[in-house]
C-alpha cells in the first residue's frame, strides 16, 4: 500500500468519526457524530440535551404552580363575595384582580407554546386554554352590554377552570405512577365541582326556593345529589336544575373510579404479601 492511499484512508476515517465542539460556557460535552452509508450524520444524545429538557419542565412546572395559587386567589374572592354584600369599591377590586390574572394565563399559555416543540400539536390540544383565560368581565365593562348579576357571577367560574387544568398537568408531573395521578386527578374535579356546584346553587336558589334557607341547605343537597340517594331539596330554577343534573352525572362517573382504585390497590397488597 503506497503512502498516498494511506493518507487517503486516514481521511477517510476522520470524516467517518468527528467530534463536534460545543460553544464556550455551554457545558455542553463533545458530540461523537458517525456518518451513515447516505452520508447523513446522526448525533447521540447529549447532556446538555437533558439539561435543556430538564429546564422546560422546570419551566412548566414554575408555571403550573403560580397558575393553581392564583386559582385559588380567584376562589377566595369569589367565595367572599358569594357570602357577602360587597361594595362598588370591592367589586372593582375583584375586577382588577382577575384581570391581572387573566393576564398571566395568557402569558403562561405563550410561554408553553414558545418552548413547545411541536407547535400545531400543542394548538390543537391546548387553544381552549385561551378562551378560559379571557377577562370577560373586563371586557364587559367597557362595552354597552348588559348582563343580569347572575350571569356576570357565573363568568366569573370561567378563568379558574384554567387553574383546574393547571393542576392536573403538575399531579401528573409530579406523580410517577399514571394510575395514581389519574385518580387524584379525579379526586381534585370531584370535590371542586361540589363546592362551585354549592355557591351556584345556593346563589340562584336562595330567595327563590323555601326550602334554601342557608349555604347549609346547599351542602346537604350537594352531599345527597352527588351520592345519588336524592335530596329532599328541589331546585326550582332553571341554574338549579342543571346543578343537580351535573352532581349527579359527577357521583355517577366519579365513585366507581373510586371503587376500581382502591380494588386494585388493595389486590396490590395482598400480592406484595404472598
Amino acid at each position: 500500500m503506497t503512502t498516498d492511499q494511506n493518507a487517503t484512508l486516514s481521511q477517510a476515517g476522520e470524516a467517518r468519526s468527528q467530534q463536534s465542539t460545543p460553544p464556550a460556557g455551554s457545558g455542553e460535552k463533545p458530540v461523537q457524530m458517525t456518518e451513515s452509508r447516505t452520508g447523513a450524520a446522526s448525533q447521540r444524545p447529549t447532556k446538555w440535551g437533558q439539561d435543556v429538557r430538564k429546564w422546560e419542565q422546570d419551566v412548566v412546572k414554575l408555571l403550573n404552580v403560580v397558575g393553581v395559587l392564583l386559582s385559588v386567589v380567584l376562589i377566595v374572592s369569589l367565595t367572599i363575595e358569594t357570602f357577602s354584600k360587597p361594595s362598588p369599591e370591592e367589586k372593582a377590586l375583584y375586577l382588577e384582580i382577575q384581570f391581572i390574572i387573566c393576564i398571566y394565563f395568557l402569558v403562561d399559555f405563550l410561554i408553553l407554546f414558545c418552548i413547545s416543540r411541536d407547535k400545531k400539536a400543542f394548538i390543537s390540544r391546548h387553544f381552549i386554554m385561551i378562551f378560559v383565560a379571557i377577562p370577560y368581565l373586563n371586557i364587559l365593562e367597557h362595552f354597552p352590554i348588559s348582563l343580569s348579576e347572575n350571569a356576570m357571577y357565573l363568568i366569573r367560574f370561567i378563568p379558574i377552570a384554567r387553574g383546574g387544568v393547571a393542576l392536573v398537568v403538575l399531579v401528573n408531573m409530579v406523580v410517577k405512577k399514571s394510575v395514581t395521578s389519574l385518580f387524584i386527578s379525579y379526586i381534585i374535579i370531584f370535590f371542586s365541582m361540589i363546592y362551585f356546584q354549592t355557591l351556584i346553587f345556593y346563589v340562584f336558589e336562595s330567595g327563590v326556593n323555601p326550602q334554601m334557607t342557608s349555604y347549609s341547605d346547599a351542602v346537604w343537597w350537594a352531599a345527597m345529589t352527588v351520592t345519588t340517594l336524592g335530596s329532599s331539596i328541589l331546585p326550582v330554577t332553571t341554574i338549579g336544575k342543571f346543578s343537580a343534573t351535573t352532581l349527579a352525572v359527577v357521583g355517577m362517573t366519579t365513585f366507581p373510579i373510586f371503587t376500581v382504585y382502591v380494588t386494585s390497590l388493595v389486590q396490590g397488597f395482598s400480592k406484595k404479601a404472598h
